[in-house]
C-alpha cells in the first residue's frame, strides 16, 4: 500500500504548478539492534546511508522488534530545478495515505504511541477520518 501511495500516477512533488520528476522513495524493514558504543557500519565498505535509519541501540532498545519506515531522495546535497533555482523543502513533507483502508485490509494492525505522546488527540484525529478504536 505504501508503494502504490508513491506510484508517480498517485503522488507528485510540483513546484510552482510544474511537476518534477518523482524523486522519493519508501523505505522500510526491521531495525537492527546493535551495541550502540562500539558498532560501525562502514568497517568494511561505505554503507548506503540510509541503513543508519534502521539502526537502534541494543542495549535501550531490544525489547522493541520495531519495523520502520522511511520516505528518502536519492542524492546528497540540494535539489535544484531546471531554472537553476534551489528547491526548498520544508521540514515535514505531507503524504497522504488512507489510514481506513489501511486499517481495513490489514496494513496496520496497531497503533502505538510513547506513554508521554497526546493520545486524545491521535484518537480524535483518527476518529474524525472515520478510524474507530478497536
Amino acid at each position: 500500500m505504501l508503494n502504490e501511495t508513491l506510484e508517480p500516477g498517485n503522488a507528485a512533488l510540483e513546484c510552482n504548478g510544474n511537476r518534477c520528476v518523482q524523486i522519493f522513495s519508501i523505505n522500510y524493514g526491521i531495525i537492527e539492534y546493535v551495541k550502540w558504543d562500539s558498532y560501525q557500519l562502514n568497517a568494511d565498505y561505505l554503507a548506503n546511508p540510509i541503513m543508519y535509519t534502521f539502526l537502534k541501540d541494543k542495549e535501550i532498545f531490544s525489547e522493541e522488534n520495531e519495523f520502520r519506515i522511511s520516505l528518502s531522495a536519492p542524492g546528497i546535497g540540494r535539489f535544484q530545478l531546471r531554472n537553476g533555482r534551489e528547491m526548498e523543502f520544508p521540514g515535514s513533507l505531507q503524504l497522504s495515505f488512507d489510514f481506513r483502508r489501511a486499517m481495513g485490509d490489514g496494513t496496520i494492525q496497531e497503533i502505538l504511541y510513547a506513554p508521554d505522546s497526546d493520545a486524545d488527540f491521535l484518537k480524535s484525529e483518527l476518529q474524525k477520518l472515520g478510524v474507530r478504536q478497536g
